[in-house]
């Protein structure tokens, strides 16, 4: 499902141009360069469980390059002789946004770094958030954790 979200943004880049034909091919590169990102981050060792960034990022500066191919007014495939210079276009329009993004999240990391929104506390640190979120059985008096045994089904100790 992943691959066919990347295929999805991949198309979105030039679907207002696209023929049907041509956002099938967008999109199923989209979902192969996905494929490929993801392997990549994990063999990185990056983390992104949710493959965020393989999806959006990966998709969306594949559907730029791949629009300046499959456009039905300026691209290479139909012949428009400014083909080349769409596609350098879409190259620098795919550096722009990636800059906006990285400039944009470093200021905002910063601010949540500053008002100490990106840590949790040492509780929910040591025991797992899900674990703190769902199960109030837990006793944590500063040097000693106590964890009770709670049944999920029910939220009562077992």
């Amino acid at each position: 499902m992943r691959g066919v979200l990347a295929g999805i943004v991949a198309t979105s880049a030039g679907a207002a141009n696209y023929e049907p034909w041509e956002s099938f091919v967008a999109g199923v590169i989209g979902g192969l360069f996905y494929v490929l990102l993801a392997k990549i981050m994990d063999a990185a060792k990056m983390d992104d469980p949710t493959d965020n960034f393989a999806i959006h990022a990966g998709g969306g500066m594949v559907g730029l390059m791949v629009m300046s191919f499959l456009d039905t007014f300026v691209g290479i495939i139909h012949g428009d002789l400014t083909g080349g210079r769409i596609f350098g276009v879409q190259l620098m329009e795919s550096a722009v946004i990636g800059a906006w993004a990285l400039f944009t999240g470093l200021i905002a990391f910063a601010i949540f770094k500053a008002i100490r929104m990106l840590r949790v506390d040492l509780r929910t640190e040591v025991c797992g958030y899900d674990y703190v979120e769902y199960a109030d059985e837990i006793d944590f008096t500063g040097k000693n954790l106590t964890v009770r045994k709670v049944d999920p089904a029910v939220g009562k100790k077992a």
